[in-house]
């Protein structure tokens, strides 16, 4: 065991030439709520409820450790801003790092690997689009700060709120985990959470390969070294950027070069000939890994952004003899500034790429949104094609705004809609701006995408955080967390909602509930009695068997209210489910019939909503949607359980303590506890692979032992068999001598 003093760690990053300055906080299981925090919603539902029977048994688990649902609420952790040393690392690298980088003796390997596999999308032809001007063919590479450091960051999530739990994938077609600096390291892969977030959604997750320019401590040394060649001709470093991608579960690379060099060694058309060179040799070696290259360094070894296709990074796309080399090209922002307006350069970049066999759509027109988000001024006219369409696809830098600038999850919310949805919040509502470069909204042009096409479906509205977490709609844990690889698939559409006469309802996102997880789908607003509205929640291509089961979770505050099912078929029937009891103040599980949808297949899934009286408080929670083969759904044992390795503070008062065990069958989460004396016990976070990080665990009194207990959970809730392991505290009895220096 190692004792070591609890630090403060506070690192500085630049990513793309931007410098942040933060505070790195805690990590998987800590306690926490930084001075970064934004603040809890003032709204009534902004705290998390605690019912009056807390602490009640869930019915028929399987589980006898420590008795199931005998919880004791864990508190809050007053240690917000403390790391322990040993917390498991996201990983990044210098170039001459990576190249000597060995899994087999990296001991945070089992934290940083990826286990969410990407899901299939529907196929762009038979998606539906929702307004006039949506466009099939355009696709969205989101370029996103998804944690705010290149370095401290814990793989699956912090014992606190902040995160950026992106909540808009519907709209992505590949996102670009952004980071690198001089200062810590250059090669950046995904951290987990966000990969498993993306995969469940369908969105490829690519990391980055970032050369700074000189004014943010570049050198030219570290291109160098990455574009050096062996004896064979071969590049050592895509061997190794190919086994990141593949060890971690990833989906590839952005090459951000943009370093210079200086007086003593400048940029060179050798630079770039190597650098075509390299592509080439990356996609030869590895077809399934994307590669996108971002519009800096030209053909000719200048640092001369074209903010277009052009004779000058073409080859960057397709060689001299036609054939294909990087996957994509982001292009710089500037074709949208009044000095370069006039050239019309995304057009005139459709029309290269047509020159030399390229998809246009594989050219995203970059708009960097980092400063000011929606209030961004863009060009929107140079984008669309009069004919139709868009000239290129569309490349957001730093959406990431909406995070960084909130107040609240609330303001967040609010800002992330506006941003990829519209100013109306509803992407089916036609936006008419007088002004060609008032924002308009990523829905007014790219259809929502759906990786809703094979069952089981299940989502519980998490956003992968939350103000306390909630199992079978109870309080559990009042420890702020997130972990983003426990977040769910959020609504597809953000928000249509057709209401009955004298109905007026509005939808979030909202923390102040749960069914499962730290948020819930909320409608609030005005019914009339016996006068349905209807929100359409989901896009789908779905096939579905026989014997499914469908249920959903709600609760409804100030009206009875009856829930029924509103499904679209493939062949544009409409089919009503009527749910088979009324939703009340309590979590309701209502259930459907499906003996009419084998074999056919769902587009939509919509609910009704009819309300028994007149009310203007309506408080409607969506929890828990479920649609798959409950026969199916195995329930897990979990066994060999093991504490790796265990640090305390030079008082023994706290403990950093890594867990790993084994599973028989796989399941959709593993809930950790700690075991209290009087055999409850306290949620200490939620794991979706076989390894955990405790961090700051606090002693409780003169305890000698910690017990802690890892109790499966499959995806209708049902405990599996779990497992205990026993952690010793060091003796910390022993007075320790003071010295005083002479």
């Amino acid at each position: 065991m190692k004792r070591k003093k609890l630090e403060l760690m506070f690192r500085r990053a630049f990513a793309g030439g931007m410098s942040v300055a933060m505070l790195l906080g805690m990590t998987a299981c800590q306690n926490t709520k930084s001075q970064e925090e934004p603040a809890k919603s003032s709204t009534e539902s902004g705290t998390p409820e605690i019912s009056e029977d807390q602490g009640a048994s869930d019915e028929g688990a399987a589980d006898e450790t420590a008795g199931a649902g005998n919880y004791l609420i864990t508190e809050e952790n007053e240690n917000e801003e403390v790391v322990m040393n040993d917390q498991p690392e996201s990983s990044y690298w210098f170039p001459e790092q990576l190249l000597e980088w060995n899994p087999d003796e990296d001991k945070d390997l089992a934290y940083n690997v990826s286990t969410v596999p990407l899901a299939e999308r529907a196929d762009r032809e038979k998606l539906q689009t929702v307004n006039s001007t949506q466009n099939k063919d355009t696709q969205v590479m989101a370029i996103n700060i998804m944690n705010s450091s290149t370095s401290g960051n814990s793989p699956h999530g912090l014992n606190r709120f902040k995160a950026n739990t992106f909540g808009y994938l519907q709209y992505v077609d590949l996102l670009v985990y952004w980071g690198g600096s001089s200062g810590e390291g250059l090669i950046v892969a995904p951290s987990p959470d966000v990969t498993d977030m993306a995969h469940k959604n369908g969105v490829k997750v690519i990391g980055t390969c970032f050369f700074p320019q000189a004014a943010h401590g570049g050198k030219l040394e570290w291109l160098d070294t990455f574009l050096t060649k062996n004896e064979d001709g071969s590049f050592p470093i895509i061997a190794k950027l190919a086994e990141v991608a593949h060890t971690y579960g990833f989906d590839g690379w952005f090459i951000n070069q943009e370093s210079e060099g200086d007086d003593t060694a400048k940029l060179t058309k050798a630079h770039a000939d190597l650098m075509q060179e390299f592509i080439a040799a990356f996609k030869a070696e590895n077809p399934d890994l994307e590669l996108v290259y971002y519009d800096s360094m030209t053909v000719d070894g200048e640092m001369d952004w074209q903010n277009a296709l052009t004779d000058k990074n073409a080859a960057y796309m397709v060689d001299a003899e036609g054939n294909a080399m990087s996957d994509s090209m982001f292009l710089n922002f500037w074709w949208t500034e009044d000095k370069l307006a006039d050239q019309e350069l995304l057009k005139a970049s459709a029309e290269k790429a047509a020159e030399i066999g390229a998809d246009p759509y594989d050219l995203y027109a970059g708009m960097d949104v980092q400063a000011n988000g929606y209030m961004t001024p863009e060009r929107w006219d140079l984008f669309e094609n009069p004919e139709g369409g868009t000239y290129t696809s569309l490349g957001l830098y730093c959406p990431s705004w909406a995070w960084s600038t909130a107040s609240d999850p609330n303001d967040m919310e609010k800002k992330e809609n506006v941003l990829w949805v519209n100013s109306k919040g509803d992407p089916s509502v036609a936006v008419e701006n007088t002004d060609p470069t008032g924002w308009r909204g990523v829905s007014t042009y790219v259809v929502e995408r759906t990786a809703l096409t094979t069952l089981p479906f299940v989502t519980n509205f998490s956003t992968g955080n939350g103000y306390g977490f909630y199992k079978k709609g109870e309080l559990i844990s009042m420890l702020d967390w997130n972990n983003r690889s426990i977040s769910d698939m959020l609504p597809t559409y953000r928000y249509i909602i057709e209401d009955g006469e004298g109905n007026k309802l509005s939808a979030d996102l909202d923390v102040g509930d749960a069914y499962y997880g730290g948020t819930s789908l909320i409608l609030r607003g005005a019914v009339k009695q016996n006068t349905p509205s209807v929100i359409k929640l989901y896009s789908a291509d779905l096939p579905v068997p026989e014997n499914v089961t469908f249920t959903t979770t709600a609760r409804a505050k100030g009206a009875e209210v009856a829930l029924d099912a509103v499904l679209t078929l493939d062949d544009g029937s409409e089919v009503v489910l009527e749910g088979d009891k009324k939703v009340s103040d309590a979590w309701t599980t209502v259930t459907y019939q499906t003996a009419e949808l084998a074999g056919k297949t769902i587009r939509n899934i919509s609910y009704r909503l009819t309300s028994d009286t007149d009310t203007n408080t309506l408080q409607f929670r969506f929890g828990n949607i479920t649609m798959l083969d409950a026969e199916a759904e195995e329930t897990a044992a979990v066994s060999g359980l093991k504490v790796l390795d265990t640090e305390f503070d030079e008082d023994g008062m706290y403990a950093g303590v890594r867990l790993s065990w084994d599973s028989d069958v796989p399941t959709d989460y593993y809930e950790v506890y700690r075991i209290n004396e009087d055999k409850t016990k306290s949620l200490l976070g939620v794991s979706n692979t076989n390894s955990f990080y405790i961090n700051t665990l606090p002693r409780t009194g003169e305890e000698r032992q910690t017990a802690f207990a890892v109790i499966p959970v499959n995806a209708l809730l049902t405990e599996g068999t779990g497992a205990e392991v026993t952690m010793e505290w060091p003796d910390n009895s022993i007075p320790k001598a003071a010295f005083t220096a002479a």
